[in-house]
């Protein structure tokens, strides 16, 4: 009698051998096939969620051969690695197929270095199936990345900062402290998992704001740039208080040639005095009005004061 080539094989094989058509096996057939030597290509699973997401890391290692992932009981959800989800990101689009509606697959991704080759982070944050994304940084390569990170707020876990410290902080816009303090800042964290230990500094930010920035002990230094009216207006009504606040590293105008206007009482104010002399840029234009003759020949040039009248 003869005996059949396949007789002996295991399910996966028989059944790959005798069709041509993959048959759905279950995630163990497909690595017990797999880890003896007998899997053939084109692997189509059909199995438990549960025995799906216990088993990922070792189907993804299954490569080429693995060709679709199916669930018979509901969505997936799985954790991977930043390595296995880039060794991966290909091949999970292909064993999941294309998303149309509620993916069937979702996947959380850990500790992807920011930095890792082939922008990773952003391939990653594109991925529709993507649930969440734990990111590890620099304070320098978060304050690069800040805006792309905002943005995808809804998608990141947690951005760990390796390197946080009272005076290595991020960098950012006002606008950006403003729009993101309650969001994405509250999941920026350093080392031992604490989101008041990274500090931020912040630029271009409008007077308005000072006196809640300067009281915010997350944030370490700014730079103001607003209009030269509202800049005047404030070092008129007492708020130079703030604009002289020793987190206010520097102040500039917003309105190029136009001129910050103080009269000659706010000017002699000793805060607003000492405000002009050492945050005002030099090439920031102030003008003192209604100043004594006296007085007119002695201030040019002095506190960044470049017209009197």
């Amino acid at each position: 009698m003869q005996v059949s080539a396949v007789s002996h094989a295991s399910p996966m094989l028989a059944v790959a051998r005798t069709s041509g058509v993959a048959t759905p096996v279950t995630a163990q057939q497909a690595l017990d096939a797999f880890n003896s030597g007998a899997a053939q290509s084109n692997v189509v699973i059909s199995d438990t969620k549960a025995h799906i997401q216990d088993n990922i890391s070792a189907l993804l290692n299954m490569g080429s051969k693995l060709k679709t992932i199916n669930s018979s009981d509901g969505a997936m959800a799985f954790t991977l690695t930043a390595d296995q989800y880039a060794a991966s990101s290909k091949m999970l689009q292909t064993v999941f197929g294309k998303v149309s509606g509620t993916p069937n697959a979702t996947y959380a991704v850990t500790g992807m270095d920011i930095d890792m080759p082939g922008t990773a982070m952003k391939a990653a944050l594109a991925d529709k199936r993507l649930s969440s994304l734990s990111i590890t940084a620099t304070a320098a390569e978060v304050t690069a990345n800040y805006t792309t990170l905002a943005a995808n707020a809804a998608k990141i876990d947690k951005v760990t900062v390796v390197d946080a410290s009272p005076t290595n902080s991020i960098g950012m816009t006002g606008q950006q402290y403003l729009d993101t303090s309650a969001g994405l800042l509250t999941k920026v964290k350093d080392s031992n998992d604490s989101a008041s230990a990274v500090k931020v500094s912040l630029s271009g930010a409008k007077v308005t704001n000072l006196v809640a920035f300067n009281g915010e002990s997350k944030i370490t230094a700014l730079t103001v740039k607003d209009t030269a009216a509202n800049i005047a207006a404030n070092l008129a009504t007492g708020t130079g208080a703030a604009l002289n606040n020793a987190k206010v590293a520097t102040i500039a105008q917003t309105d190029g040639t136009a001129t910050i206007d103080l009269s000659y009482t706010a000017y002699q104010n000793t805060t607003v005095a000492a405000t002009l002399a050492n945050k005002v840029l030099s090439n920031t234009n102030v003008r003192v009005t209604d100043a004594t003759a006296a007085a007119a020949a002695t201030l040019v040039g002095t506190n960044n004061v470049d017209k009197v009248t």
